[in-house]
């Protein structure tokens, strides 16, 4: 209950990320739904097909922290380098525009909309 009541808690941060709190939610409804297969396997004496449920449950609990893990990942600069060479070398009057307002410690609007339709 402590720890579901605290992944709740970080759902309501407001830095974290869109696909961040959706892998919190998974994950800790993922968790729930494992801890009641067990539960329930061993109330019955162990069927066949809830322990095989329950082993199911289990890939989805390491699939949901696998991918909480991913969406928790910080942006690598060289990550950055290698999107703005291909931007270089795709668009070259786009490139120049976005550096010239890197270079002057600005980012538009309209440079952020440019570089989701880019990448």
């Amino acid at each position: 209950m402590a720890i579901t009541y605290k992944a709740w808690g970080l759902l309501h941060l407001k830095y974290l990320s869109p696909p961040m709190r959706n892998a919190i939610q998974l994950l800790v409804f993922a968790l729930w739904m494992q801890l009641g297969l067990g539960v329930t396997t061993i109330w019955n004496s162990v069927p066949v097909n809830l322990a095989s449920l329950h082993q199911v449950g289990a890939m989805t609990v390491l699939s949901m922290f696998i991918y909480a893990m991913h969406a928790s990942r910080r942006v690598d600069p060289r990550h950055v380098k290698n999107l703005l060479g291909k931007l270089r070398q795709e668009d070259p009057a786009q490139y120049q525009k976005m550096m010239k307002h890197y270079q002057g410690g600005k980012v538009t609007a309209e440079d952020v909309k440019m570089a989701n339709i880019h990448f």
